[in-house]
């Protein structure tokens, strides 16, 4: 009865974080076709620069202290490692206040004169703000309280997206309000944070915080790997993710960053909605299978099998009519978008194969896996777009992007597999079965693609294609079954026939 009572409340707590993130992500989805209306490419790109910037240094802002929080048996030291982490947050946010002060030249490498000024403390400002919510995360996190994380993502995207569209009621339509709406969606909502735990932090609110500057230092010392080790692979994480942004307005410009932005923000989507769901099921699964060689070799190879067929249907959609379908959803001027997206459906593919299975570095301790990988990713970013750069063909480099990207997913997926023992050759027999298996769809995308009939009916009936192929395939499958049938709702629509 305990062990039944324990998985209820492991699954409350899972559905409780996954349905802040789909409800932010649903926001942000419903926002996209309305900001791109407004704003124009080259705003974007802007706003998308400061994103990446505060992207990366905030997420290393605690040092990553916050991680500590954790780990302390009582809340004392438990609450003194949080406030360890809004302190380092703030000096570091000040340190590099003062470097920007002397280095601003260097920002106007990627943003205009006029916007340097209230960069200077809005990117500190921001990175202190993204410390502090970042540590009352993992408070919350070791106090269960996964409400008020979820409310803290949504309200983040709201309050983001608000901001983003309430200048136009007052015509005043301008790019810097793009970068105005992130920095107050995380003060606002990490202000709502902070308040939501409050009580927790305080027996009572109007308690005093009591804050031991001997505990400060004995919980620096003590935790001192999280600066030394974990710190340097978050950046080179976060900093492999963002580097196209920068290399792309470094070379280009800031109107094709805004292009690439919104295409790499529509094709993370999925990675969002169904990857970390089918991640969290599967880190949950292989944590207790880990040691049984049988059952985990048994559950990555279904796991990755699964992923690609999840994957597949949508990926080749958008690689026949992605051109298309940003430009009905967005709108005319997001053309070169589209075809952004088109070209980088394959890299999509095996990057949401990939990262679902990528829990498993962490699982058996090979980090230093992770770490090479995301080294020679950013390498390959910046060789794809310098290429094109030097060939004056930006499209020439976003084909070379997708194609080293998408090798290197699958090789890392291959490496993956290999940790637990999978044949690498189990692997492409999937990848083989999966080609022979969807060729009558792609032999249905073709004939739509080369229809002479009206643009929104060619793209109407590849969109009809795609979902029935989807539906025939989550008929007979059982991980995505398990994810996603169970419910009652489901279960009226696609009634399991009896054996």
């Amino acid at each position: 009865m305990k062990e039944k009572n324990s998985n209820l409340e492991f699954a409350g707590d899972v559905l409780t974080i996954a349905s802040g993130t789909i409800i932010s992500q649903i926001i942000a989805a419903l926002a996209i076709p309305i900001v791109t209306r407004i704003y124009s490419a080259e705003s974007y790109g802007t706003y998308s620069l400061f994103v990446s910037i505060i992207t990366i240094i905030g997420s290393v802002a605690t040092l990553k202290y916050e991680l500590s929080i954790a780990l302390p048996e009582k809340d004392e030291e438990a609450v003194n490692q949080l406030y360890l982490s809004i302190i380092i947050s703030f000096l570091f946010s000040f340190i590099l206040f003062m470097l920007l002060l002397i280095f601003k030249s260097l920002l106007l490498k990627f943003f205009d004169q006029a916007l340097i000024s209230f960069l200077l403390f809005l990117l500190p400002l921001s990175f202190f703000v993204i410390g502090v919510n970042y540590s009352l995360n993992y408070w919350n996190t070791r106090k269960r309280n996964f409400l008020n994380i979820s409310i803290n993502k949504i309200s983040k995207e709201a309050i983001k997206d608000a901001f983003q569209l309430i200048p136009v009621l007052f015509g005043m339509v301008n790019g810097v309000f793009l970068i105005y709406s992130e920095f107050l969606g995380w003060l606002i909502s990490t202000l709502i944070f902070y308040k939501n735990s409050l009580s927790q932090i305080t027996r009572k609110f109007s308690e005093k915080i009591v804050i031991n500057k001997n505990d400060l230092v004995a919980g620096f010392k003590k935790y001192i790997k999280f600066p030394k080790y974990s710190a340097f692979t978050v950046f080179i994480n976060n900093f492999a993710i963002q580097t196209p942004i920068f290399l792309i307005s470094l070379y280009y410009s800031k109107a094709y960053a805004g292009e690439f932005a919104i295409s790499n923000n529509i094709l993370r989507i999925p990675l969002t909605f169904i990857g970390n769901s089918i991640g969290q099921v599967f880190y949950q699964r292989a944590s207790n299978v880990r040691r049984d060689s049988k059952k985990i070799k048994s559950l990555v190879r279904e796991t990755t099998l699964n992923l690609l067929y999840f994957g597949a249907f949508p990926t080749l959609f958008l690689a026949f009519f992605g051109k298309e379908s940003l430009i009905l959803l967005l709108g005319k001027k997001w053309e070169i978008a589209g075809s952004i997206t088109q070209i980088l459906s394959p890299w999509l593919l095996f990057n949401f194969i990939s990262v679902p299975i990528s829990t498993l570095v962490g699982l058996f301790e090979k980090q230093e896996f992770g770490l090479i990988f995301n080294i020679i990713l950013i390498i390959t970013k910046f060789l794809s777009i310098y290429i094109g750069f030097i060939m004056n063909d930006f499209f020439l480099g976003m084909v070379l992007f997708s194609i080293s990207g998408s090798l290197l997913y699958f090789a890392f997926s291959l490496l993956l597999c290999s940790i637990v023992g999978l044949s690498p050759w189990a692997f492409l027999q999937d990848i083989i079965k999966l080609v022979i298996k969807t060729l009558p769809f792609i032999f249905l995308l073709i004939i739509v693609k080369i229809l002479n009939i009206n643009e929104y009916l060619k793209l109407g009936l590849a969109m009809f294609f795609t979902i029935i192929s989807f539906v025939i395939y989550l008929r007979d499958n059982k991980l995505i079954s398990d994810l996603f049938l169970n419910s009652k709702f489901m279960q009226k629509i696609f009634p399991k026939k009896e054996k």
